[in-house]
């Protein structure tokens, strides 16, 4: 299968990388992290600070300021306080919860646990009281991810009223992240870096 390679497999984003660093020091500087970041990532301390600011709203770090006689203006030093395992907190630079994609996350988990379903059944499924989903939504990234390849059909649909039946196929699991529907109708894989969709072969196996 041919794919379209857009970042080197397994590299994480900027935020990405700053929220593994936090989780592997547990207290530190701004500065100790900008500087010690690959060149790659551009990470300037007002980049890192951006990111740092809404998790220190949220409760997810604490902040304190050190006073030095070596320091001539104080610094900001942060501790871990939150933990929420390897992906980043989605917050804004005010603290607040960030629902967007959420969605997609939901259902892309919900295809791999409950294995048939129909856009209408992935719908209620997948919904929970913070995000739900609309038939519609469903419908549309269903369609997306069977062009793509990572969804077989194992009931279609017929003449009357019955809906198609998908399934995912378990060689399409790339991880945890959802695959990404652009508004150009393209599908790009968040977990191996790539676009998946349109392309000229198509992920055929089941392993």
């Amino acid at each position: 299968m041919k794919r379209t390679r857009v970042k080197r497999s397994g590299q994480m984003t900027a935020k990405e990388y700053v929220w593994s660093q936090i989780r592997e020091l547990k207290t530190f500087t701004i500065s100790h992290i900008s500087s010690n970041a690959p060149l790659s990532y551009k990470l300037s301390k007002e980049k890192v600070n951006y990111h740092i600011k809404g998790w220190v709203a949220a409760g997810f770090l604490g902040k304190e300021c050190i006073h030095s006689k070596d320091i001539l203006q104080p610094k900001n030093r942060y501790t871990l306080i939150k933990d929420t395992g390897i992906e980043p907190p989605r917050v804004d630079s005010k603290g607040n919860k960030l629902t967007k994609g959420l969605g997609r996350e939901q259902m892309w988990r919900t295809m791999r646990i409950t294995g048939e379903f129909t856009h209408k059944q992935l719908a209620v499924t997948a919904s929970t009281e913070d995000v739900i989903i609309a038939e519609a939504t469903a419908k549309s990234y269903v369609s997306a991810l069977y062009r793509a390849g990572y969804l077989k059909i194992t009931k279609p649909s017929n003449t009357h009223g019955g809906l198609a039946v998908y399934m995912l196929k378990p060689a399409a699991w790339t991880g945890a992240k959802p695959p990404m529907v652009k508004r150009i109708h393209v599908v790009y894989d968040q977990n191996i870096h790539e676009i998946v969709y349109p392309k000229k072969g198509d992920i055929q196996s089941d392993y």
